[in-house]
């Protein structure tokens, strides 16, 4: 008889924030699950209502679900692991082979249709083969339903998923696909990604899906930015600091840095950070390595310089 209220904290600033918070919040909606959300961003508060009715419209809850999202599932919804199929090189090899042949006539020789395997189990034995899922916003439920049934009886098969989106507006296309991709990510479910968008460059697509895949943590090609909105008890300018520490460490991938308004939640909340950018005061900032805290009550104005040596004392930096 509790409403349950949805959030996603720590999610940042500008895309990543809105990725993370849409690749967060819109699976649990889709399971028909939450009465009320919050967008955080570590932007001015104003620019969070129009992301949290972007989720809403996207992403309505179903009156109806052809499942229970926490019974008879392939996956355990409380603890999460990948599914560790076999054969994923075939499209995704790395380092990337310039050899291979990525054409949809070469990827479609290698798929089977959810539809073709429940009439012959035997298509995915055969050798390296994908089950071919194309989804569609309306029919997502049934398509994940369906994809449970699957991954029950098959442990190894890889499964190929693709999307065709014509949302030209990339902001829009962006929040779509992250709410899209996350129902099946968060679950580890889905081994391989094929989006189309005709309305938009590859390139854009390209740098959307990576950010999706960084926030999902299914693929780690970019430095990870865990920051709290700005709040009464952040009392220097984190607005400003959390974009100078981007553009001077944007070039460390899988580095995970927390930027944090104040020392009562953030500590806490950027505990699996492997740097802390803590706020200690007005105008004030303590550095942490882990959940140590190294360098306490720094000048705002000297505490980016500070960081970076302490990553160098580390050993975890690299020149641009």
């Amino acid at each position: 008889s509790y409403p349950l209220h949805l959030g996603v904290t720590e999610a940042g600033d500008g895309v990543e924030g809105r990725i993370k918070s849409a690749v967060g919040m819109a699976p649990l909606l889709l399971e028909g699950l939450g009465d009320t959300l919050r967008v955080s961003l570590t932007e001015a508060p104003e620019n969070e209502l129009p992301v949290a009715r972007n989720l809403c419209e996207l992403f309505p809850k179903p009156v109806e679900l052809p499942y229970s999202p926490f019974q008879d599932l392939a996956w355990d919804p409380f603890n999460f692991q990948w599914r560790k199929p076999g054969s994923l090189k075939i499209i995704s090899p790395e380092p990337p082979d310039p050899e291979l042949d990525l054409t949809p006539d070469r990827i479609h020789s290698r798929t089977v249709s959810f539809e073709a395997w429940e009439k012959d189990p035997g298509l995915l034995r055969s050798g390296n083969n994908f089950l071919f899922l194309e989804g569609d916003q309306q029919g997502i439920q049934e398509l994940k339903y369906s994809l449970n049934r699957f991954c029950k009886e098959e442990k190894k098969a890889p499964v190929l998923y693709k999307t065709v989106h014509q949302t030209a507006d990339p902001e829009l296309f962006m929040m779509q696909l992250a709410g899209e991709l996350g129902f099946f990510l968060i679950d580890g479910a889905v081994d391989a990604i094929w989006v189309d968008n005709p309305m938009l460059e590859t390139r854009q697509i390209n740098e959307i899906l990576l950010k999706i895949l960084q926030a999902a943590g299914a693929r780690i090609t970019q430095t990870e930015y865990i920051a709290c909105p700005s709040c009464g008890r952040t009392q220097f300018d984190i607005l400003s600091r959390l974009k100078e520490i981007r553009e001077a460490t944007s070039h460390l991938p899988g580095l995970k840095i927390g930027v944090m308004g104040c020392i009562v939640n953030g500590p806490g909340e950027m505990a699996d950070a492997h740097y802390g950018y803590v706020g200690a005061g007005p105008g004030k900032v303590s550095l942490y390595k882990g959940k140590t805290e190294v360098r306490k009550g720094l000048p705002e104005e000297e505490a980016l310089q500070a960081l970076i040596q302490l990553m160098k004392q580390e050993g975890d930096w690299i020149d641009p």
